[in-house]
């Protein structure tokens, strides 16, 4: 059985590590799985191509990451190369796996949810046999545009290398991004993150999810004589995160591998994911917004909560990882129906 898988093939490890992941996933229940994969940012599926697809493929996959959203040069329009035209004419089963909406916690409004660019959504999903979410509030988005097939399935990333058990160093992860947050106030939050684990014996590392996107936040760490760690694969970058004692995370990724690593974390907000990933996990008390980032004496007070409940925290993950990913098995299990 083969799938045409769309994702957006870039250098950043946390979504490749999402589409690693929903492989991994669905070859737990279907191991002769083949993938063809299809860079969503690449031209538009053209009839030829999607003749191609019809010959060559037995579904298709959309999926993961933050796919719902209008790009500023496609104005509305559905952020997937396939035209509604050609998505219609694609005969077999068709999923959207793991999505999410995003929207930055900036006055410059990214990201922008019009009223024609819901009406686009809602057509691909009336269209779409199996439709996973990654959080509460994008299964909100999918049910208001109609979508009422939609299903919670917690981001992918969270299952690679779950097999492996690797040994703790004396570091925790520090992951920060550049999007929409000042280079003062990065400067504040490695600096205050550092001070504060040196006292309890603990180093931070910057981990760089996107070598290219984070080098303002590595040049920031290497100024501050904090070791910076550039992973090769979203399974590299896995098993960096299941060596650490606690992870301090910006990217919507590093709280998802903390959490497939089963590693206490504090989220430092800049996006609706981030907050929508601690609401799932029920820890919204070690959410720090990053408006919030110059009140110190508030980032280590959670600092402080997060240390000091470190073994209640990490049973607290085991237990809701183990939920998400029933979840995400009943998904594949319903969506492999559609092939019988």
């Amino acid at each position: 059985m083969q799938f045409a898988h769309f994702f957006a093939d870039t250098p950043n490890l946390g979504d490749l590590g999402a589409a690693a992941g929903i492989k991994t996933l669905i070859r737990t229940k279907k191991s002769d799985a083949l993938f063809q994969d299809i860079n969503i940012d690449s031209k538009p599926i053209n009839f030829l191509e999607r003749l191609k697809l019809n010959r060559k493929c037995n579904g298709l996959i959309l999926g993961g990451g933050g796919l719902l959203y209008n790009l500023p040069k496609k104005a509305s329009g559905f952020y997937f190369n396939v035209s509604l035209k050609n998505y219609r004419k694609l005969n077999f089963p068709k999923c959207f796996y793991a999505i999410g909406i995003n929207a930055e916690h900036t006055p410059h409004e990214r990201w922008k949810f019009t009223s024609s660019f819901k009406e686009r959504v809602s057509a691909f999903a009336d269209l779409t046999e199996s439709i996973g979410v990654r959080d509460i509030d994008s299964l909100n988005f999918m049910h208001s545009i109609g979508a009422k097939h939609a299903e919670l399935t917690p981001c992918p990333s969270q299952f690679l290398l779950s097999s492996l058990s690797s040994s703790k160093t004396n570091t925790i992860a520090l992951n920060m991004t550049s999007r929409g947050v000042s280079e003062e106030d990065l400067k504040l939050l490695s600096k205050s993150v550092k001070a504060y684990f040196d006292r309890l014996g603990l180093h931070a590392v910057l981990v760089a999810h996107h070598p290219i996107e984070d080098q303002k936040c590595i040049k920031v760490a290497q100024n501050q004589n904090i070791p910076v760690f550039i992973p090769s694969s979203p399974e590299n970058l896995m098993e960096f995160y299941k060596q650490q004692q606690f992870v301090v995370g910006m990217r919507g990724h590093a709280l998802l591998f903390a959490t497939g690593a089963r590693v206490p974390m504090l989220a430092i907000s800049y996006n609706v994911k981030c907050d929508a990933h601690m609401k799932l996990l029920d820890q919204e008390n070690l959410l720090l917004n990053q408006k919030d980032i110059r009140n110190i004496d508030l980032l280590h007070n959670k600092l402080e909560n997060l240390t000091t409940n470190h073994t209640e925290i990490s049973l607290h993950i085991e237990k809701k990882r183990s939920e998400f990913l029933q979840m995400n098995i009943n998904f594949i299990e319903n969506w492999l129906k559609h092939f019988s």
